[in-house]
């Protein structure tokens, strides 16, 4: 049977490389596919740079992807500080710029090839109940997927920690409330919280996208010597319920804690030979 699980890279793993550079580390290890990450800070490309000219930012990114000969696996999209941009903002105007960065950012990763389409799942705000934040967050992303099924472009959520979707249980209550939402799931931010393994098989079957860096209590990004995340099994229990989208690596050399910097490259390399194994 031929392998339907494809292995990607996000490209700000290799941030302190141009981005050519770092597209081109990422076919050097063998890797098939390329996240890219459009970030408001610590990322090659911010919102600014793809939604001034659309066309113009598209028709770079293509051309970026060719000569590095990589496939585009996901765009992952938080246009700006996570509390102050939200989708589920608690003011209507901040909403309504966030829909439309959101619409702009559909048509860039359609003209630029892509299928897949990142962004966070919304905030709590102090300011009101938990249950309301994650109510209208639910109604937000309700009509995101609306525009991106139109777009055919497949949308998902990062259940993340500080988020409307921080358990296992918020996570799936969030996909039963917006019909249609798939999971970037990342393991990492429950296993910070102390999160068993075991409590996030439930989350599997929603993933269209999955991200991989070693984790353990307390860590968000941890070496292969003290992780804690069983990838060989998450690999099997995705192969057997013929998951075809990608494994994306995703240590990060921005924004992680203090004593959690490590070598991005010879970590990669150490969990895609792991993951690698267990798919065959």
């Amino acid at each position: 049977m031929p392998q339907r699980i494809k292995l990607s890279c996000t490209d700000f793993t290799f941030g302190l490389l141009s981005h050519d550079d770092a597209l081109a580390l990422i076919r050097t290890i063998d890797l098939d596919g390329a996240d890219i990450g459009i970030f408001a800070v610590d990322s090659f490309l911010t919102p600014r740079d793809v939604l001034s000219d659309i066309p113009a930012a598209a028709r770079r990114m293509r051309a970026k992807l060719k000569r590095a000969r990589l496939n585009l696996a996901d765009m992952f999209f938080i246009p700006g500080d996570v509390s102050k941009l939200s989708a589920n903002h608690p003011e209507p105007r901040v909403r309504r710029r966030s829909r439309n960065l959101f619409q702009q950012i559909v048509d860039y990763t359609q003209r630029c090839g892509g299928r897949h389409l990142s962004i966070l799942p919304g905030m709590p705000y102090p300011s009101e109940s938990r249950a309301v934040s994650f109510n209208r967050a639910a109604e937000e992303l309700a009509w995101r997927i609306d525009i991106a099924r139109k777009a055919r472009i497949t949308l998902s959520v990062e259940a993340h920690l500080g988020s409307v979707a921080h358990t296992p249980a918020q996570a799936l209550k969030l996909i039963e409330r917006a019909r249609g939402l798939t999971l970037t799931l990342d393991f990492s931010h429950f296993t910070y919280q102390g999160i068993k393994q075991a409590d996030l098989d439930s989350l599997i079957p929603h993933a269209s996208h999955v991200h991989a860096r070693g984790a353990s209590r307390g860590h968000r990004q941890s070496p292969a010597t003290t992780n804690t995340i069983n990838y060989a099994r998450l690999a099997r229990q995705l192969r057997r319920i013929d998951y075809r989208g990608y494994i994306s690596f995703e240590y990060e050399v921005f924004d992680v804690d203090p004593g959690d910097e490590l070598d991005t490259l010879g970590e990669t390399i150490r969990l895609r030979d792991v993951i690698r194994k267990a798919l065959k």
